[in-house]
């Protein structure tokens, strides 16, 4: 991966794009000395969002094994729009009562 400050990249900024594009070259642009964002191919992109996504199913897999155990219980949706608005109001009452 090549290191390029921001200000560089900013007046490269179409040669990098191209060169990440088309030549497969990863960036990472630095300000102040440290990695502040990277530029890199769509096909990279797209395998960082794949690996994501694969984490997500797993974290539900966990989620539901501790519902099927009973370690964990699905609590309706109504309910919890119940109970935020319930917790808003006397959020709301506490905010009155200070002023």
């Amino acid at each position: 991966m090549t290191r390029i400050p921001a200000a560089n990249a900013r007046q490269r900024f179409a040669e990098v794009v191209n060169q990440a594009a088309y030549g497969g070259k990863r960036f990472a642009v630095t300000k102040n000395g440290k990695i502040a964002v990277g530029i890199v191919p769509a096909a990279d992109l797209k395998l960082l969002e794949q690996l994501e996504d694969l984490e997500d199913i797993r974290e539900a897999e966990k989620i539901r094994a501790r519902i099927k155990s009973g370690k964990e219980k699905l609590i309706p949706a109504a309910e919890v729009k119940r109970e935020l608005a319930r917790t808003d109001r006397k959020n709301a009452i506490r905010r009155k009562t200070r002023s």
